[in-house]
């Protein structure tokens, strides 16, 4: 059985990793070409559309497809164009 020092211990672990994997935010793929758009080795072309809203438009570096994205309405980002 584990101890609540363990779990927490646990939980710092996850959440460093993931603070640590996501440099720039969250991670998205292209909708044409499924290339990452937004990751710690690629710095995205990004448009801020709405900053409060968290809406926000991409531009794919491999084909070039521009993209809007909602990080603002749920826990993961909302493809929106």
């Amino acid at each position: 059985m584990l101890s609540l020092v363990g779990i927490l211990d646990y939980i710092k672990q996850l959440l460093r990793a993931a603070k640590r994997d996501c440099e720039y935010g969250c991670n998205v793929k292209c909708p044409k070409c499924n290339q990452w758009m937004h990751n710690r080795s690629v710095k995205p072309h990004v448009n801020a559309i709405d900053r409060e809203a968290g809406i926000y438009a991409y531009t794919c570096d491999s084909c070039g497809k521009e993209s809007t994205w909602d990080f603002g309405s749920a826990p993961v980002p909302l493809f929106l164009d």
